[in-house]
C-alpha cells in the first residue's frame, strides 16, 4: 500500500499545468489518476492502476473539458473505490520543469 509520504514526481512541460494527482489504495495495488491543463484550457486526463509488482495497467485515459475529467474520476470512484470504502486522496507531487 501507498503511503500519502511517498514522493511522486511529475515532469511538466513548458505549456502544461498540473491539474490534479490523486491516489488511493486498493486490495491489489495503488490507483491513480494524473490531470494536465494544455494551454487551451483542455484538460488531459489517465487513470492507472500500479499493482504490487509495480506493473502498471492503464484504465481510463482522455482529453476533454473538466466534465468530462470529473465523470471519469467519478466513474472510477463509485466502481472501485466507494464499494470497499475508499476514497482518492490529493497529493502534492515534486514538479520537475522541461
Amino acid at each position: 500500500m501507498a503511503a500519502r509520504d511517498d514522493k511522486y514526481y511529475i515532469v511538466k512541460q513548458p505549456d502544461e499545468q498540473l491539474h490534479q494527482l490523486l491516489v488511493a489504495d486498493v486490495e491489489n495495488g495503488t490507483l491513480k489518476a494524473l490531470s494536465k491543463i494544455n494551454r487551451d484550457q483542455s484538460i488531459v486526463y489517465k487513470v492507472f492502476m500500479e499493482d504490487k509488482s509495480k506493473k502498471i495497467k492503464v484504465l481510463v485515459d482522455g482529453e476533454g473539458d473538466n466534465a468530462d475529467y470529473c465523470r471519469a474520476i467519478n466513474n472510477i470512484e463509485e466502481k472501485m473505490l466507494i464499494p470497499y470504502g475508499k476514497t482518492w486522496q490529493r497529493v502534492k507531487p515534486i514538479i520537475i520543469e522541461r
